[in-house]
This record gives C-alpha cells, structure tokens and sequence, in this order.
C-alpha cells in the first residue's frame, strides 16, 4: 500500500509521534492505521499531548487565582474585635460590582481607626492601613507643592 502524507499526519496526531516513527510504523503494518497504533502502543512510543496552549494555560491560570484568592482572607478588626473576616475573592467582587460602597467603606474604616489586613495563605500579612497612609503622605506632599504655585496665580493687582 502507498503511504501518504495525510496517513503520517493523521498518525502522528493521534499518537503524538515524529514523522519518521509514524511512517515506519505505517510501513510495518503495510499502511493499516489501527494496526500502526497498536504498533506504536507495543513499542512504547505514543506520547501524552502536551497541553501547552494559550487556553489551557490560561484557564489554567484562572482557576489558581480564584484558589488563592479563596485560601487568602481580608480581615478588618477594630481593637481586639474581629469585624470583618471574608475571603479576599468577596471583596475583590464587592469592589467591581459596587465600586463606590466599597472606596465608602474603606475610608470610613480607616477613619474610625478600624485596621485592615490581606491574609496570605502562610500566615503573613498585608497591613491595608500603611499602605493607605503612604498614598495619604505622598498626595499631602503633592498638594503643598502645587497649592503655592496655584495660590500666586489668583493674587490680582
């Protein structure tokens, strides 16, 4: 029997084969593709497919971010009380469904010295209130720079 290009092809895909172990196998079982597969199973040679596509990958990637995201806790306490313990996915959702409650939310809490915290799965923390407090510092230095600047141009003479 002719062996062509197609039969090679469609073996190598189905066994996850080079062009010359497909074509050697095919050859061996003069061109029967059932009989090339058991061939190959015989001789060890079908290879799992490696699942390296982009959508793989990425749903992939997907699944362990909502993992994570479900193992790490938000947690805002107020002295020694615990007020809020939720996985960080909750929140995360919270704040793209209803971004204003959630920027309220957390300015109130930083306001009534209530303290926020990222839980990361092994124990360590993510301390929200530093880092809200840089932002604060950063955008006060901001301002006092630009608010002399801004106050010599109303002046009138």
């Amino acid at each position: 029997m002719n062996i062509t290009l197609e039969m090679i092809d469609t073996l190598r895909h189905r066994a996850n084969v080079s062009y010359e172990e497909a074509k050697e196998a095919l050859e061996t079982c003069n061109g029967d593709m059932v009989a090339a597969l058991i061939y190959l199973e015989r001789k060890h040679k079908i290879r799992e497919h490696n699942c390296n596509d982009t959508g793989y990958n990425f749903v992939n990637t997907i699944k362990n971010l909502i993992r994570k995201g479900q193992e790490t806790k938000f947690l805002m306490t107020k002295g020694d009380k615990v007020v809020i313990n939720v996985p960080l996915n909750a929140v995360i959702l919270t704040t793209i469904v209803a971004t204003p409650v959630t920027v309220i939310g957390g300015v109130v809490g930083i306001c009534t010295n209530h303290k926020m915290k990222i839980i990361k799965p092994n124990g360590s923390d993510v301390d929200i209130n530093k880092a809200f407090v840089k932002v604060t510092n950063a955008v006060t230095t901001v301002n006092n720079d630009v608010a002399p600047v801004n106050s010599n141009d109303n002046k009138t003479e």
